[in-house]
Formats: C-alpha cells, structure tokens, sequence
C-alpha cells in the first residue's frame, strides 16, 4: 500500500488478496479435488481494498469465486460487464455470459 501512495496511485488501486485452496494438499488424506468441505478447502482467502472503503470492512457470508473477481473490479470502476455472444464449445455447451461471476460490492 505505501508504493501505491508513494507513486499516487492510492486513489484509483483496488488491491486483492487471494488465493487457491492448494488441492487440500493431502491435508486429509486425499490429494485434489474431491466431494468433501474441509474448511481448507472452501475457507479461502479473498480480500479487497481501494480509497473509500469504510475501515470496519464487510464481510461476505456466502460462498465467493474467483470469478467474482472480475465483475467486483469492473463495479468498483464505474464500468459495465462486457456484453455479447460467446462461440459455442463441445465441453460447455449454451450461450454462457461473457464474464460469469457476480459483482459482491
């Protein structure tokens, strides 16, 4: 945060940290994804700042993804989700949107 201030970037840097659940690495025996809900692997961290977020922070009670990440950068800018058609693919048939994902500000 203080190489943002220092180069006067702090007003328009939206600053994430996040980060994968690691494929539980055999925390519990297993080695990937399985169907189990340890808290290592759906307790991930996912945090976000930029100028004017309130200093007690919100906190999100329901599940997040990593492609929440997008939509929520785009909000917070000011600009609209891309628009469109997406080419069909044989493994994800439909019109899926152009950006999945939700904006959770």
């Amino acid at each position: 945060m203080e190489l943002a201030h220092e180069h006067g970037l702090r007003d328009d840097t939206v600053v994430c940290f996040l980060a994968d659940h690691g494929e539980c690495l055999s925390n519990h025996g297993p080695w990937g994804k399985g169907p189990y809900h340890y808290d290592d692997v759906i307790r991930i961290p996912f945090l976000m700042s930029w100028q004017g977020v309130r200093a007690d922070h919100t906190t999100i009670d329901r599940p997040v993804e990593l492609v929440d990440l997008a939509p929520t950068i785009l909000g917070i800018a000011g600009l609209p989700l891309p628009q469109g058609h997406v080419p069909p693919r044989p493994e994800a048939p439909g019109d899926p949107p152009p950006i999945s994902g939700r904006r959770l500000r």
